[in-house]
């Protein structure tokens, strides 16, 4: 927090913790699901996900799973404690979190 502004630690907080949220509700299931049928299914599974994760967290779900995120509870065992405790840890009380881009952000950073 010492090298950026507070608003920017909240949005890098706020939307990891919303993707790591979709990734184990929604993406994960139906993963283990496809996997239990043909398990060539988890030869790529990684390289897909940055398209998931836009496709899925469109702007008009982003406060849909952005509330389940704030939502969701700690989790027995869970080294990362819940959003909303977070939040509350560097001092806010509303979530900022900025839509997802189009592009990756080497291409809008190194390419041009």
């Amino acid at each position: 927090m010492e090298l950026f502004s507070d608003e920017e630690v909240l949005d890098t907080i706020t939307t990891q913790m919303v993707c790591q949220y979709y990734l184990r509700e929604k993406f994960w299931p139906v993963v283990r699901k496809y996997a239990a049928r043909n398990n060539r299914v988890l030869d790529r599974i990684h390289s897909g996900m940055a398209s998931v994760l836009r496709a899925g967290l469109q702007a008009d779900t982003v406060s849909h799973w952005l509330a389940k995120t704030l939502s969701a509870e700690d989790r027995c065992g869970d080294p990362v404690p819940s959003l909303a405790w977070r939040m509350d840890n560097i001092g806010f009380g509303n979530t900022r979190m900025d839509a997802l881009t189009s592009e990756p952000a080497a291409d809008v950073y190194l390419v041009k």
